[in-house]
């Protein structure tokens, strides 16, 4: 009887280190996503490319959310809704991420908190929003 109860405790005592083990892996995955955030706004803003300029970053706790302004001198926000570029710019954030390996660590801190990453677009001129979540 008494090994039983050293075998359950002890079994016991297993489930509970993994189940700390795991909180400690998430908690160092939502600290890795913090400090990620902190790097793009000590660098923000920038120009990514001639329409779009990203301001700021974010980890809310659980989605990786990136912030751009669009310079709609070059096409709207309607207008990229209209003619199916959000689709297009969707399909490229989704490749890049599946085959970026310099995202990968990211990517696994995403996965490890059950988080997604969110691209959120605001045009410069309308004040409309595109909104991009990309599930990992």
């Amino acid at each position: 009887m008494k090994k039983f109860l050293l075998l359950v405790l002890g079994a016991a005592f297993l489930f509970a280190s993994c189940g700390v083990r795991e909180a400690m892996k998430i908690n160092e995955a939502k600290d890795n996503l913090a400090n990620a955030a902190e790097v793009v706004n000590e660098q923000a803003p920038y120009e990514v490319d001639y329409m779009t300029t990203i301001v700021s970053c974010e980890f809310d706790g659980k989605n990786f959310i990136y912030s751009y302004v669009i310079d709609e001198d070059y096409g709207t926000i309607p207008e990229m809704k209209e003619n199916g570029h959000a689709d297009d710019i969707r399909s490229s954030i989704e490749k890049d991420w599946d085959e970026n390996p310099e995202l990968k660590i990211m990517k696994d801190n995403l996965k490890k908190v059950g988080g997604n990453v969110v691209y959120e677009y605001l045009g410069n001129i309308t004040g409309e929003t595109l909104c991009i979540e990309v599930v990992i």
